[in-house]
């Protein structure tokens, strides 16, 4: 879901995804230019430099200036190990 938020008077985008692996599961609110990277259901993504916030016992996390984003599809990993055979 993308959205706008109001940021010390400007609009700033804001892109919320849920991420989840054996653990358990949480929204991130993917901030400014990160709301542009590509992400599709079934991607593994690395994410370091966050917030996390706990509300209610519901984990989030949202992005900083500093975080760096890596999304790597799992499609393309499974095409590039079959052109290698």
């Amino acid at each position: 879901m993308e959205r706008t938020e109001r940021v010390n008077g400007q609009d700033t985008p804001v892109r919320t995804i849920k991420v989840k692996n054996r653990s358990g599961s949480c929204t991130v609110s993917l901030w400014r230019d990160l709301t542009k990277e590509k992400t599709i259901v079934g991607s593994h993504i690395t994410l370091t430099n966050v917030i996390v916030q706990v509300y209610n016992d519901e984990k989030s996390v949202s992005t900083t200036s500093r975080t760096n984003i890596e999304v790597k599809s799992f499609f393309l990993i499974i095409v590039v190990l079959r052109c290698l055979f």
